[in-house]
């Protein structure tokens, strides 16, 4: 940003200053020269980080933001009229910065929301006994609101119901984040990036920030000599760890705010990091929230926090693990390994190249890819490679192809790419060891547009195809590597599938012992057991030198 460019103006121009101090005083043309320069730094330095002539910044961001704040103008001309006056200049930058972003911003609202939440008590309560007759009661209570879609659910923006008292409060809140100790080295980007934003999520607007440096006053009290943010990065987890749990259990179909987490006290993965990042950021440690939409080698998905230290990320699970000791790929000796096709950071900052924003509204696509507030951070977590491939089969008026895994007995989209008019597509930063199946995306399914391929570890492209000329014998004792529930079990019904442009049935089968044998099945491809029974723990797999091998 601007203003960090100005900071490194401002250190030059210190330099200078000391240096001039060193000269003889008979040097006058030296000194001469060096003051002259000085001037002019500063003079760039101010313009720099200023940069309010000429054009208007709140007049135009005005004609972009009033409409769309509804019956609340008032309050959005009340915030720019303050701040375009503003003497402050970072302040003047950060409340533009803030409301730029907001145009996107949104939470919901409705009836569902208010009923949900009026049992917030009595399910943290009963969080707390852990008994067996918990999870039965927590499921029973969570079956009364419709989880599978958004129901009564209103969409609200932001704009149109943001105060001008909150906003200034949230602001101030932010400026005296960056004021400890441990935050000050942080330049104006990055106080943008980590400290500033109002919000995390989806969630509806509250004023948190105050409320956390007030409950952890103390810290600030006790540490004031201190710059190293790890230090109030652990103190600051250690206190969560003791009055938030992660609890897979919990539904939410809308972001919950900080007031709701600390009357829940509990929640998923992704709730324990916005949990953590909400204390961080109010407290001027830069924290960010880091989600794998989809594993690529089994069910789920998973979220994390990581401190940004010296422009290094230090992951970890707010409420649970501390920076360095993560848990990512966590796993038991039998398990599958977590595999991370994309690792995606949440954003404030609207992001200008993101698919939401590329593609024009006529254009279907992913919910995975709908918002315009995530960036793509793969490769500073895992080895990554560029996947370059045509598609097949390439529809009229298609613009968007798709990298998708193998997650809870669906494809689903990891990554998107442009294709220009011979269907040539570039996935950019993809997550190795992984198997990949491109795909379209056209009223509301995804249609195959090539066949699966394994992008090995060293980046090379392993394509799986059924080969009907070499058929072989294959013998299946698992389902899933995870526990002995999945084991073929005996007297179960199996019905094994092979992909070739879809899923194609190779005979169903009762399990007279604890191994399925199918005969004459098409080698090199690419394999799914499906248990007719029950459960839904299942995994694709190739087969090599007599054994699965689990994707």
């Amino acid at each position: 940003m601007e203003n960090d460019r100005a900071f490194k103006v401002i250190r030059l121009c210190s330099g200078i200053f000391f240096l001039n101090l060193f000269l003889p005083k008979s040097d006058a043309m030296n000194r001469g020269l060096l003051i002259h320069l000085q001037v002019l730094l500063m003079l760039a330095c101010t313009f720099q980080s200023c940069n309010r002539t000429g054009k208007d910044e709140y007049a135009d961001l005005a004609a972009r933001i009033i409409p769309l704040s509804g019956n609340n103008k008032q309050e959005i001309y009340k915030i720019i009229n303050l701040y375009k006056h503003e003497k402050n200049d970072l302040k003047y930058k950060a409340a533009l910065f803030v409301l730029e972003n907001m145009s996107g911003q949104y939470h919901h609202s409705g009836n569902n929301i208010a009923r949900y939440r009026a049992l917030f008590d009595t399910l943290n309560d009963m969080a707390r006994k852990g008994t067996a007759r918990f999870n039965s009661s927590w499921d029973s209570i969570q079956a009364g609101f419709d989880f599978s879609g958004d129901g009564n659910l209103v969409v609200i923006n932001d704009l149109q119901v943001i105060k001008a008292a909150d906003f200034t409060r949230q602001l101030e809140a932010s400026f005296r984040a960056w004021n400890y100790p441990w935050a000050r080295s942080l330049t104006f980007g990055e106080f943008c990036r980590y400290l500033l934003p109002f919000k995390l999520a989806s969630e509806e607007p509250d004023n948190w920030k105050e409320e956390i440096q007030k409950k952890y006053a103390w810290i600030a009290d006790s540490l004031q000599g201190n710059r190293d943010a790890k230090k109030v990065c652990l103190l600051l987890n250690n206190d969560l760890k003791k009055t938030f749990y992660i609890n897979a259990r919990f539904q939410c179909n809308w972001d919950p705010n900080y007031s709701d987490l600390c009357q829940l006290h509990t929640g998923t993965c992704t709730h324990a990091t916005q949990m953590a990042a909400y204390i961080m950021r109010a407290m001027g440690v830069p924290v960010v929230m880091d989600y794998v939409p989809f594993w690529a080698s089994k069910n789920g998905s998973h979220a994390w926090n990581a401190l940004i230290d010296h422009g290094r990320s230090i992951d970890f699970v707010g409420s649970e693990t501390d920076p360095g000791m993560n848990k990512i790929e966590f796993t038991r000796t039998a398990w599958i390994r977590r595999k991370r096709a994309k690792i995606f950071r949440r954003t404030y900052e609207i992001q200008k190249n993101s698919l939401a924003l590329t593609a024009d509204s006529s254009v279907q696509i992913p919910e995975t890819f709908k918002s315009a507030y995530f960036i793509d951070v793969t490769k500073e977590y895992v080895p990554v490679s560029d996947v370059s491939l045509t598609v097949a089969h390439l529809p009229d008026n298609q613009r968007f192809a798709y990298l998708c895994v193998f997650n809870d007995n669906e494809w689903r989209p990891v990554c998107w790419s442009s294709l220009n008019a011979l269907g040539n597509a570039t996935f950019r930063d993809m997550g190795r060891d992984i198997l990949y199946l491109p795909m379209y995306y056209q009223d509301q399914e995804y249609i195959p547009a090539g066949d699966p391929f394994i992008l090995t570890k060293k980046g090379d492209m392993e394509k799986i195809l059924p080969d009907k000329d070499r058929k072989q014998t294959i013998v299946i004792y698992k389902k899933y590597p995870e526990d002995k529930t999945n084991d073929i079990a005996k007297g179960e019904r199996y019905e094994l599938f092979l992909w070739n442009n879809k899923w194609i049935s190779q005979g169903e089968q009762l399990a007279a012992a604890d191994s399925l044998i199918y005969k004459n099945v098409p080698s090199g491809a690419l394999y799914w057991i499906r248990d007719l029974d029950k459960g839904r723990q299942e995994r694709i797999f190739t087969y090599r030198d007599g054994q699965q091998v689990w994707w």
